[in-house]
C-alpha cells in the first residue's frame, strides 16, 4: 500500500484468491473438492524464527491444530535449536524468503537486546545504539558494534519475511533495499491488523 491509501477491507473473491492464498491452497481449491477433502488434504505452514531449543508455540499450534481436525507443518529455527540456525547468514534466510508464497502463519521473537532501553540505566550493560545512531554509537567497540550489527540484521531480516509472507511487494522492496533500522517504519503502511508487534523491545 502507498501512503496515504485507503484499505480495501471488502476485497473481490478473485482478488482473495488469486492474490491472499499460496499456492498449494489455490490448486486445491481449483480442484473443487468438498469440504472433508479439502481438509483432509490441506496442509498449513507455520515458520517460527527464534523459537527456543524448545518450540512451545509449536506443540501449541499443532495441539489446536488436532482439535480442529487440520493438519498443520511447523518450521523451527532457532540458534539453540536442534539444527542450530544462524538467522544472520545467507541460509535459512534465503529459503525462507524464496518460499515465502507457500507460508500460511509466521512469527518472529528476534533477539532485541541492542535495543532495549533498559541499557540506559546503571547497573547493566551500556547502550550500543540511540535514536540518533541507530546503526551503532560512535563510542562502540568492535565487539558493541557487532552486537548492534547483528541486531539490526536480524530484525529487519524478521520485517522482510513478514512483509513477503503478507505478499507486501512495496514494502519487502523497501526493506531489501535499505537494510537498515530505519526501514522498520516503512511496516506503518502495512495491515497492521495482520502483524504483530515488539512490545518487548520496549522500556520506559
Amino acid at each position: 500500500m502507498e501512503p496515504g491509501e485507503e484499505v480495501d477491507w471488502d476485497p473481490d473473491d478473485t482478488s482473495i484468491i488469486e492474490g491472499e492464498w499460496n499456492q498449494g491452497a489455490l490448486e486445491l481449491l481449483k480442484r473443487d473438492l468438498d469440504y472433508a477433502q479439502y481438509k483432509s488434504e490441506r496442509i498449513f505452514k507455520f515458520v517460527h524464527l527464534f523459537s527456543g531449543p524448545k518450540d512451545v508455540l509449536k506443540e501449541a499450534l499443532e495441539q489446536e491444530a488436532k482439535k480442529e481436525g487440520v493438519r498443520i507443518e511447523v518450521a523451527s529455527y532457532d540458534k539453540l535449536g536442534a539444527n542450530g540456525h544462524d538467522l544472520a547468514a545467507d541460509e535459512p534466510f534465503l529459503s525462507i524468503v524464496g518460499d515465502s508464497d507457500n507460508i500460511d502463519g509466521y512469527h518472529s521473537g528476534y533477539p532485541c537486546g541492542s535495543f532495549s532501553m533498559v541499557r540506559s540505566k546503571e547497573g547493566g550493560p551500556p547502550p550500543v545504539r540511540s535514536r540518533e545512531w541507530p546503526h551503532g554509537l560512535p563510542s562502540n567497540d568492535a565487539s558493541q558494534q557487532r552486537e548492534a550489527d547483528t541486531g539490526t540484521i536480524l530484525a529487519v531480516r524478521s520485517a522482510i519475511i513478514a512483509a513477503k509472507v503478507l505478499g507486501i511487494a512495496s514494502v519487502g522492496a523497501k526493506l531489501g533495499r535499505w537494510p537498515h533500522l530505519k526501514t522498520l517504519r516503512g511496516l506503518r503502511q502495512v495491515r497492521t491488523y495482520l502483524l504483530g508487534s515488539w512490545p518487548s523491545c520496549r522500556s520506559s
